[in-house]
């Protein structure tokens, strides 16, 4: 195997283990409609948007860095029987590495019924469908090789050996999931899987690697100790081929006013992604929005080949209600 094709492998593999060339946010339960298709229409009001933007070892010239947004909603509520929901909802997530040297771009729709299994609506169960138009494309001028480098260093202007022209590739792609929702006035917990690619497009930039599923379980919950004061727990993980991902953490959060009509909360916390990376969190309630930041700090073995650099990551939910003059819920996913 050439050069070349070792440094492309080396680029599409090493920016995430489990994700294997899927995009990957730390805060994994503030982007729904990534996670599981079953979940597009279950938040809370009206309709939910959402954007977040991770940015992989900082410091670095050329990082990594992922972006995406989100909306979905539930309609035909008048339509349905009582506490039952049909969501449906998008997203538009792009990504690159090595400075751009390898982009990719994805658009996709999101459809998902909800079933309430009781009359309160307290169990619920939910099945989601996600379909998808994707593009990777591989600038083989942004990269450099082995036979650049002269006694003088690096060399842009020489030619490589084998010069290769920039590919695309565009592909469809599906995705399905289930979940379980509970849901009371002191605790919210969900739980679901997810099987992405079940088709199993070959997304590479090369040919002999054979497309591959990814198998996610997720399982998630929010419990109201008082008032003012709530705590917050999530763990996901993640499977594709022959890599795995486990993370999981949790948040405290606090009530800092007592104005209904204009709450203000403040959450902290941190997750583990095992074998790699602690991450801190903390998040801010406004009204309809929670605004979230997260800073991954390696402590895996990957430390030294990273030189210690760090990721950041912002995520913001927007939760769209009537017009009225009750005062707005905290935000929850």
């Amino acid at each position: 195997m050439n050069m070349k094709k070792l440094c492309i492998i080396f680029l599409a593999l090493y920016a995430g283990k489990a994700s294997a060339q899927d995009p990957n946010f730390s805060q994994f339960f503030a982007n729904p409609l990534t996670l599981n298709p079953a979940l597009a229409g279950t938040g809370e009001g009206e309709a939910r948007l959402g954007v977040n933007f991770r940015n992989t070892w900082l410091g670095n010239t050329s990082p990594f860095t992922t972006g995406s947004l989100a909306f979905d909603k539930a309609i035909l509520k008048n339509k349905l029987q009582e506490n039952d929901r049909f969501g449906i909802g998008g997203y538009a997530l792009y990504d690159q590495s090595n400075g751009g040297a390898l982009k990719s771009t994805v658009i996709a729709a999101t459809v998902a019924y909800n079933k309430a299994l009781d009359a309160n609506g307290v169990h619920n169960i939910g099945i989601g469908f996600q379909g998808s138009y994707a593009n990777r494309t591989l600038d083989y001028s942004k990269l450099t090789f082995e036979d650049q480098f002269t006694s003088g260093g690096y060399d842009p202007g020489i030619p490589t050996g084998d010069a290769l022209n920039s590919k695309s590739r565009s592909y469809m792609d599906f995705n399905i999931g289930a979940s379980y929702r509970y849901e009371t006035q002191k605790l919210n917990a969900n739980a679901g899987i997810t099987i992405n690619h079940i088709m199993r497009p070959n997304d590479y930039m090369w040919d002999d690697l054979n497309g591959k599923r990814r198998f996610t379980a997720h399982a998630g919950g929010s419990y109201k100790l008082n008032d003012d004061n709530r705590i917050e727990v999530n763990a996901i993980y993640q499977s594709r081929g022959n890599a795995n991902e486990l993370s999981l953490g949790g948040a405290y959060g606090l009530q800092m006013n007592a104005n209904e009509k204009e709450p203000l909360g403040f959450w902290v916390g941190g997750y583990l992604r095992v074998n790699d990376a602690f991450y801190p969190y903390c998040a801010v309630d406004y009204r309809n929005v929670r605004a979230g930041i997260s800073y991954d700090v390696t402590v895996s073995s990957m430390k030294s080949a990273s030189q210690s650099r760090k990721s950041l990551e912002f995520s913001v939910i927007y939760r769209f209600t009537k017009k009225s003059n009750e005062a707005p819920a905290k935000v929850t996913l």
